[in-house]
């Protein structure tokens, strides 16, 4: 699972749902690949490891700040 790390509690949701969507995107462009051939897809780095490399599984967390 990729841990991914926000500052904000309030960004949570948009981050989940933005990511969903590249993650969506860049499966769909895998199938797409593989029924007409041509490249592979292309997505933000990050994307790409979370659906080749962690099975698709991410959670996001709220990084905690030194108050040192």
């Amino acid at each position: 699972m990729k841990i991914i790390e926000i500052r904000a509690s309030e960004d949570i949701i948009k981050k989940q749902s933005e990511i969903e969507s590249k993650i969506a995107a860049y499966k769909s462009a895998q199938i797409y690949q593989l029924e007409h051939g041509g490249p592979g897809p292309v997505a933000d780095y990050e994307i790409m490891a979370i659906v080749n490399e962690h099975n698709s599984e991410f959670e996001i967390v709220i990084k905690q700040e030194n108050l040192e």
